[in-house]
C-alpha cells in the first residue's frame, strides 16, 4: 500500500468518526456504506459507553489506526473512538476498496469494544 493511499484512508477514516461523534447519520451514509443495523449498533454501543464521545487531534487518531492485510485493492482497518478526550476501546471496523489512488468505497462492518 503507498503512502499517498494511507493517507487518503486516515483522511477518510477521521470524517468518519467526526460524523459517527456528531451523530450525523445522513452524511454518513452519502460517504459510507453502513446498514441500517449498524448504525443502530454504533448509536447503542456509543449510549452504553460511559462518558462522552469526543473529538481527537487528527495525529492522535491516526496513531491508533490500525491496517490490516493489503490485497492490492482492499484493505481492513480498525479505529478507535474518543471519549472525555481520551482514546477508548471502542471502535468501527471498515473495509476500504481502492481504485489506483482513489478509495473506491468504505464500508463500516461493526461498532464494537476491542
Amino acid at each position: 500500500m503507498h503512502g499517498y493511499q494511507i493517507k487518503a484512508l486516515w483522511a477518510k477514516l477521521f470524517e468518519i468518526h467526526e460524523l459517527i461523534r456528531a451523530e450525523n447519520w445522513v452524511q454518513l451514509k452519502r460517504i459510507a456504506s453502513i446498514t441500517d443495523e449498524t448504525i443502530e449498533e454504533a448509536k447503542f454501543e456509543i449510549g452504553e459507553y460511559s462518558g462522552k464521545i469526543t473529538e481527537c487531534p487528527f495525529e492522535e487518531f491516526t496513531d491508533a489506526v490500525i491496517l490490516g492485510d493489503w490485497n492490492g485493492f482492499e484493505i481492513g482497518c480498525m479505529a478507535q473512538f474518543w471519549f472525555d478526550g481520551e482514546e477508548s476501546d471502542l471502535s468501527m471496523e471498515c473495509t476500504a476498496e481502492f481504485n489506483g489512488r482513489e478509495i473506491r468505497k468504505i464500508t463500516i462492518e461493526q461498532v464494537h469494544v476491542f
